[in-house]
Protein backbone atom coordinates (compact mmCIF):
# COMPACT_ATOMS: atom_id res chain seq x y z
CA UNK A 1 0.00 0.00 0.00
CA UNK A 2 2.64 2.66 0.98
CA UNK A 3 4.60 1.51 -2.35
CA UNK A 4 1.36 2.52 -4.41
CA UNK A 5 0.90 5.46 -2.76
CA UNK A 6 4.62 6.72 -3.17
CA UNK A 7 4.37 5.66 -6.77
CA UNK A 8 1.09 7.23 -7.23
CA UNK A 9 3.04 9.88 -5.53
CA UNK A 10 6.06 9.98 -8.12
CA UNK A 11 3.87 10.02 -10.93
CA UNK A 12 1.65 12.49 -9.98
CA UNK A 13 4.40 14.56 -9.74
CA UNK A 14 6.45 13.53 -12.47
CA UNK A 15 3.08 13.67 -15.17
CA UNK A 16 0.86 16.19 -13.42
CA UNK A 17 0.56 18.20 -16.43
CA UNK A 18 -1.36 15.30 -17.83
CA UNK A 19 -3.61 15.19 -15.18
CA UNK A 20 -6.14 17.40 -16.27
CA UNK A 21 -6.49 16.29 -20.20
CA UNK A 22 -6.56 12.34 -18.79
CA UNK A 23 -9.46 13.82 -16.12
CA UNK A 24 -11.66 15.87 -18.73
CA UNK A 25 -11.11 12.42 -21.06
CA UNK A 26 -12.62 10.50 -18.37
CA UNK A 27 -15.29 13.04 -17.91
CA UNK A 28 -16.59 12.32 -20.51
CA UNK A 29 -15.70 8.63 -21.88
CA UNK A 30 -16.08 7.31 -17.68
CA UNK A 31 -13.76 4.97 -17.83
CA UNK A 32 -13.13 4.90 -14.36
CA UNK A 33 -14.38 2.20 -11.64
CA UNK A 34 -14.15 1.52 -8.18
CA UNK A 35 -14.06 -1.92 -6.52
CA UNK A 36 -16.53 -0.46 -3.78
CA UNK A 37 -19.17 0.67 -6.71
CA UNK A 38 -20.77 -2.14 -8.24
CA UNK A 39 -23.81 -1.37 -10.72
CA UNK A 40 -25.85 -3.95 -9.78
CA UNK A 41 -26.72 -4.00 -6.05
CA UNK A 42 -28.86 -6.75 -4.40
CA UNK A 43 -32.40 -5.10 -4.13
CA UNK A 44 -34.13 -8.25 -2.67
CA UNK A 45 -33.44 -12.17 -2.52
CA UNK A 46 -33.01 -13.03 -5.94
CA UNK A 47 -33.32 -9.22 -7.47
CA UNK A 48 -30.22 -6.50 -8.66
CA UNK A 49 -30.98 -3.03 -8.66
CA UNK A 50 -29.06 -0.87 -10.99
CA UNK A 51 -27.78 2.33 -9.20
CA UNK A 52 -27.73 4.20 -11.82
CA UNK A 53 -31.00 4.15 -12.58
CA UNK A 54 -32.25 3.45 -8.72
CA UNK A 55 -29.60 5.61 -6.70
CA UNK A 56 -27.90 4.82 -3.33
CA UNK A 57 -28.87 6.14 -0.19
CA UNK A 58 -25.82 7.11 1.57
CA UNK A 59 -25.31 9.95 4.49
CA UNK A 60 -21.73 11.22 2.94
CA UNK A 61 -23.15 13.11 0.19
CA UNK A 62 -20.09 12.35 -2.09
CA UNK A 63 -21.27 8.27 -1.92
CA UNK A 64 -24.77 9.35 -2.11
CA UNK A 65 -26.10 8.50 -6.15
CA UNK A 66 -29.50 10.05 -6.68
CA UNK A 67 -32.09 8.29 -8.80
CA UNK A 68 -32.00 9.09 -12.72
CA UNK A 69 -35.81 9.84 -12.08
CA UNK A 70 -34.88 12.70 -9.38
CA UNK A 71 -38.02 14.55 -7.86
CA UNK A 72 -37.98 18.19 -7.09
CA UNK A 73 -40.51 20.62 -6.19
CA UNK A 74 -40.53 24.00 -7.84
CA UNK A 75 -42.19 27.02 -7.20
CA UNK A 76 -41.34 30.13 -9.03
CA UNK A 77 -37.45 30.47 -9.04
CA UNK A 78 -37.28 28.26 -5.17
CA UNK A 79 -36.37 24.10 -5.46
CA UNK A 80 -36.54 21.95 -3.09
CA UNK A 81 -36.12 17.93 -3.08
CA UNK A 82 -39.18 17.46 -0.65
CA UNK A 83 -42.61 18.54 -1.72
CA UNK A 84 -44.35 21.25 -0.34
CA UNK A 85 -47.95 22.58 -0.22
CA UNK A 86 -48.34 24.81 -3.75
CA UNK A 87 -44.94 23.27 -4.97
CA UNK A 88 -44.92 21.74 -8.79
CA UNK A 89 -43.44 18.25 -8.63
CA UNK A 90 -40.82 17.72 -11.55
CA UNK A 91 -38.48 15.59 -12.78
CA UNK A 92 -35.26 16.42 -12.69
CA UNK A 93 -32.89 14.54 -15.46
CA UNK A 94 -29.99 12.82 -13.34
CA UNK A 95 -26.99 10.77 -15.42
CA UNK A 96 -25.14 8.79 -13.15
CA UNK A 97 -22.46 8.84 -15.94
CA UNK A 98 -19.78 7.81 -12.77
CA UNK A 99 -21.00 5.65 -9.67
CA UNK A 100 -17.60 5.49 -7.82
CA UNK A 101 -16.28 7.29 -4.63
CA UNK A 102 -16.09 10.19 -4.53
CA UNK A 103 -18.61 11.81 -7.04
CA UNK A 104 -20.87 14.69 -6.97
CA UNK A 105 -23.18 16.34 -9.13
CA UNK A 106 -22.89 18.91 -12.11
CA UNK A 107 -25.98 21.06 -13.07
CA UNK A 108 -26.51 21.78 -16.63
CA UNK A 109 -27.34 25.28 -17.14
CA UNK A 110 -28.91 27.04 -20.12
CA UNK A 111 -30.64 30.12 -21.16
CA UNK A 112 -33.32 28.14 -23.04
CA UNK A 113 -36.84 28.10 -20.97
CA UNK A 114 -37.93 25.54 -23.10
CA UNK A 115 -37.16 21.66 -21.53
CA UNK A 116 -35.85 23.34 -18.39
CA UNK A 117 -36.84 21.99 -15.01
CA UNK A 118 -36.81 24.88 -13.12
CA UNK A 119 -35.05 28.78 -13.07
CA UNK A 120 -32.76 29.71 -10.89
CA UNK A 121 -33.10 33.23 -12.04
CA UNK A 122 -31.89 36.03 -14.33
CA UNK A 123 -32.93 34.06 -17.27
CA UNK A 124 -30.66 30.85 -16.20
CA UNK A 125 -32.46 27.60 -16.22
CA UNK A 126 -31.19 24.12 -15.07
CA UNK A 127 -31.59 21.47 -17.53
CA UNK A 128 -30.36 18.83 -15.78
CA UNK A 129 -27.35 17.27 -13.73
CA UNK A 130 -24.46 14.65 -14.08
CA UNK A 131 -22.44 13.07 -11.43
CA UNK A 132 -18.99 12.82 -11.77
CA UNK A 133 -15.43 12.16 -10.53
CA UNK A 134 -15.29 15.01 -7.54
CA UNK A 135 -16.10 15.75 -3.82
CA UNK A 136 -18.25 18.65 -2.41
CA UNK A 137 -16.47 21.62 -1.04
CA UNK A 138 -19.60 23.39 1.43
CA UNK A 139 -21.85 22.86 -1.12
CA UNK A 140 -20.18 23.02 -4.60
CA UNK A 141 -19.17 20.05 -6.58
CA UNK A 142 -15.69 20.11 -7.51
CA UNK A 143 -14.82 17.62 -10.30
CA UNK A 144 -11.34 15.90 -9.80
CA UNK A 145 -8.97 17.88 -11.77
CA UNK A 146 -10.86 20.83 -11.48
CA UNK A 147 -10.81 22.07 -8.16
CA UNK A 148 -9.39 25.59 -8.69
CA UNK A 149 -11.11 26.13 -12.35
CA UNK A 150 -13.81 27.75 -13.22
CA UNK A 151 -15.94 24.90 -14.74
CA UNK A 152 -18.93 26.93 -16.48
CA UNK A 153 -16.03 27.75 -19.48
CA UNK A 154 -14.64 24.05 -19.56
CA UNK A 155 -15.60 22.81 -23.03
CA UNK A 156 -15.63 19.04 -21.76
CA UNK A 157 -18.41 19.47 -19.86
CA UNK A 158 -20.50 21.48 -22.69
CA UNK A 159 -19.69 18.28 -24.77
CA UNK A 160 -20.74 15.89 -21.64
CA UNK A 161 -23.73 17.40 -21.47
CA UNK A 162 -24.53 17.40 -25.32
CA UNK A 163 -23.72 13.69 -25.03
CA UNK A 164 -25.78 12.85 -22.33
CA UNK A 165 -28.52 15.14 -21.99
CA UNK A 166 -29.18 15.23 -25.69
CA UNK A 167 -32.83 16.71 -25.72
CA UNK A 168 -32.24 19.56 -23.42
CA UNK A 169 -28.33 19.93 -24.04
CA UNK A 170 -28.62 19.92 -28.05
CA UNK A 171 -28.09 23.51 -28.27
CA UNK A 172 -25.50 23.84 -25.35
CA UNK A 173 -25.13 23.98 -21.57
CA UNK A 174 -22.75 25.03 -19.22
CA UNK A 175 -21.55 24.00 -15.86
CA UNK A 176 -21.90 24.84 -12.42
CA UNK A 177 -21.36 22.67 -9.29
CA UNK A 178 -23.92 24.37 -6.75
CA UNK A 179 -25.85 21.11 -6.46
CA UNK A 180 -24.82 20.42 -2.32
CA UNK A 181 -27.84 21.67 -1.21
CA UNK A 182 -29.49 17.92 -2.41
CA UNK A 183 -27.41 16.38 0.52
CA UNK A 184 -28.62 19.16 2.45
CA UNK A 185 -25.42 20.66 2.65
CA UNK A 186 -25.78 24.44 3.43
Amino acid sequence: MVIKTLLAVSLSLLFGCQQRVVTQQSLINNSISNEDATLNQPKAKGQSRDIRIYGRKNPNPNKAILPANFKVYVKDNVVVNVSYPGFEERTLPTVNKFIGYPGCYVAAYSRRKEKSVYSVGGDIYVMGQVRVPGSYQERICLPVGYENVDISADPQFKLMFAEVLPKACKEGCWAGGDTGGWFGIQ
